[in-house]
């Protein structure tokens, strides 16, 4: 199963394999290029108990798996890329968790007729998002998954010349000026707008404020 394993991830690519990647024997296949603090963590307050999830740009299925044995009835992992399917499914055998499966389709639309408790958005909205303008149809796809609560991680203020340098200006085209404001982009007041009334979302990361630059855990919860 490790040869069917190593061979799969190497068909893969490191450059886009996103967090750790280990055996069933517990051998360290592969680190993950990702910041393990923009992730989930292992100790998060996030309750899987008793609920379908699905992760959305799952990669090779970390969340998924976390929700699995954090006793989701049933996780589901999503993502656009066959090889990392391939990956997570290799990963699903190898530790027989039979409450996962996994689909191919692209997170800018909401391809499964499925409904679940909980969408996962977890290290996915980032610089490369924001100039993309891809953040609204992602949680539009989120909010069709989602009966009940959206997990998300994100940086909630970007400050701008830092940030997105002679692309500026693009971003402050891009998006409504009430969200920018003193040479920063509020990303989180964007998102909170983005869900409108129906979702009341708050910070589950304690910070004294939100200008430290990494991704914050963010929990919404549908109020109707």
């Amino acid at each position: 199963m490790n040869r069917q394993l190593i061979a799969a991830l190497k068909k893969l690519g490191s450059d886009r394999i996103w967090r750790p990647v280990v055996s069933s024997d517990g051998t360290l296949l592969n680190n993950g290029r990702g910041e393990l603090n923009d992730g989930l963590p292992e100790n998060s307050p996030v309750n899987f108990a008793g609920k379908t999830v699905i992760d959305l740009g799952c990669n090779v299925g970390a969340y998924t798996f976390m929700a699995a044995k954090h006793g989701a009835a049933k996780a589901t992992g999503t993502d656009i890329v066959p090889e990392a399917i391939e990956v997570c499914n290799i990963l699903r055998h190898q530790n027989k968790l039979k409450n996962t499966d996994f689909f191919i389709s692209d997170i800018m639309c909401h391809a499964s007729p499925g409904k679940f408790d909980m969408a996962l958005v977890i290290d996915i909205i980032g610089k490369n998002f924001i100039l993309l303008q891809k953040i609204a149809p992602l949680l539009h796809t989120a909010a069709c998954y989602a009966r009940r609560e959206i997990v998300m991680t994100f940086r909630p203020i970007y400050f701008l010349e830092e940030t997105f340098r002679e692309k500026a200006g693009d971003v402050c085209r891009a998006y409504p000026q009430d969200f920018i404001r003193d040479d920063k982009f509020y990303l989180y007041e964007y998102i909170s707008h983005l869900l409108g009334p129906r979702w009341h979302m708050q910070a589950v990361t304690q910070a004294a404020h939100m200008e430290k630059k990494f991704k914050y855990l963010f929990h919404a919860r549908r109020t109707a």
